[in-house]
């Protein structure tokens, strides 16, 4: 039988996760491919005769990642831990056009913001309206500024840094998207800190650069907030990672409720160029 890869990235290696495939399911193998069988009306009659042998049977062993893939992960990891300050030093000099959306669901409260994001080429993160904020007042103080807050302090312009000295790596899955093939990795933090996050780093076997980060504190940054929970996705740009998305979901006591906020970055230019030239850096 004929494998085709199926570009997802909710194929889980050993585990039969098929999320997202409601008309197909399949193998995922070693060598990466996943064998394809259609599903349907045709196919429910013969799993209910199967039923009550499945309930017998042992439930199979997840399949470990083939041993002779151990070099290509190590090789991923490496390019990924050089690619990261790599891509750090590319965003030096650069600014971006940064579009807030924000809100307070339970309190039926929203805003959204535009805003030019400049980082010098000392690492300096500054903001610069280009059109009034509209919204409540209350998400623009505590939710848009006080990120924008944030990163100014914690010159927050680059990938995060998930090195192995503060991480365990393990391989989730392989796929390929858009002709390149791109490394799932589960990431768990050595120790609690609100620095470090339990998630996932998808990375872009080539190159070694992020192309998604997601995931859940280890720690509550506050005692205010719980469960905060992110997601940033990236694009490659000559080779270098830049950022598209950025969201952030948390719980907020006090009877807030839930506070959410996205960051959509685009026409990015380099330093003291005029704004309306299409150029990347």
């Amino acid at each position: 039988m004929a494998g085709k890869v199926l570009e997802t990235r909710d194929i889980r290696l050993g585990h039969n996760f098929y999320k997202g495939l409601p008309h197909c399911s399949g193998t995922l193998v070693d060598n990466g491919a996943v064998y394809v069988r259609p599903t349907g009306s045709n196919v429910r009659l013969l799993v209910l005769f199967l039923g009550l042998a499945l309930i017998l049977s042992p439930a199979p062993a997840p399949q470990p990642f083939p041993r002779e893939l151990a070099g290509e992960l190590e090789g991923v990891l490496a390019r990924y831990q050089a690619a990261v300050p790599m891509q750090q030093r590319a965003m030096l000099g650069v600014d971006m056009q940064v579009d807030y959306e924000a809100s307070f669901p339970e309190l039926h409260e929203q805003g959204r913001w535009h805003v030019r994001r400049m980082i010098s080429r000392l690492g300096e993160v500054t903001f610069k309206q280009i059109s009034a904020f509209v919204g409540d007042e209350r998400v623009r103080k505590e939710l848009i500024e006080r990120t924008m807050t944030e990163e100014q302090n914690e010159k927050a312009f680059g990938a995060f840094k998930v090195t192995q000295a503060d991480y365990k790596f393990s391989i989730n899955a392989i796929f390929t998207r858009n002709s390149r093939k791109i490394y799932v990795y589960d990431v768990t933090p050595r120790r609690k800190s609100p620095t470090l996050f339990e998630g996932q780093v998808e990375i872009d076997g080539e190159t070694g650069m992020p192309l998604r980060e997601t995931g859940r504190l280890s720690r509550n940054p506050h005692w205010i907030l719980s469960n905060v929970q992110f997601s940033r996705d990236y694009e490659l740009r000559g080779g270098i990672a830049v950022v598209k998305n950025f969201e952030t979901r948390a719980t907020v006591r006090l009877g807030i409720g839930t506070a959410h906020i996205t960051a959509h970055y685009s026409d990015y230019q380099p330093e003291n160029q005029p704004v309306a030239r299409e150029r990347a850096f």
